[in-house]
């Protein structure tokens, strides 16, 4: 993609929303237990959501969902990482 005279790299993903894999309705906290555990081919969605909140401030763009799913995810990956001391 180019930005102004910088070319900008990206990968995106999407579902179909009326696949039977696509889930909506989920409260943030339901959201929040799935992202702090779920890991994937190109690493872990905590990282990934972390990452793409990072970039969007970035570029000036801040995202009021993504932003909010931050903590709670911290949150139940710092309590899953003090179970396994």
């Amino acid at each position: 993609m180019q930005s102004g005279e910088r070319t900008i790299r990206a990968i995106t993903f999407c579902i179909d929303r009326h696949s039977g894999r696509y889930i909506s309705g989920l409260t943030v906290e339901a959201i929040a237990d799935v992202l702090a555990k779920a890991v994937g081919n190109r690493g872990s969605m905590a990282e990934y959501l972390f990452a793409t909140v990072r970039h969007l401030e970035d570029m000036g763009i801040h995202d009021p969902h993504l932003w909010q799913l931050q903590n709670p995810v911290a949150e139940r990956i710092e309590a899953a990482y003090a179970l396994n001391r």
